[in-house]
């Protein structure tokens, strides 16, 4: 498999000493208007979510900005490669990012 350093979902797997390589990631609703992370894993692994992503084209490496963050609810306004998506506040804190 190429010896990949983290799992389908962004975990980190060891490498054959048993060292993990540990990333630094914070929630992507943590993230306010105009900042910029790169999607490096999920916290939420059911298979709805993951479906949910798949169909919105949220994957691991893609570079998101935040537009727009609603003070009321938390939902943000995201965009992905020229797409702008409306995602709830238990989506942002579902999925990791790196700044």
């Amino acid at each position: 498999l190429g010896f990949p350093k983290q799992d389908p979902h962004g975990d980190p797997i060891p490498d054959k000493n048993g060292n993990l390589q540990v990333i630094e990631k914070s929630l992507l609703s943590t993230l306010n208007t105009n900042e910029v992370g790169i999607c490096v894993g999920v916290n939420d692994t059911s298979s709805e979510f993951l479906q949910f992503l798949d169909k919105q084209g949220i994957a691991l490496g893609q570079q998101i900005k935040v537009i727009e963050k609603e003070p009321f609810d938390g939902s943000l306004t995201i965009k992905i490669k020229n797409k702008k998506l409306s995602i709830s506040h238990k989506i942002a804190t579902n999925l990791y990012i790196q700044k």
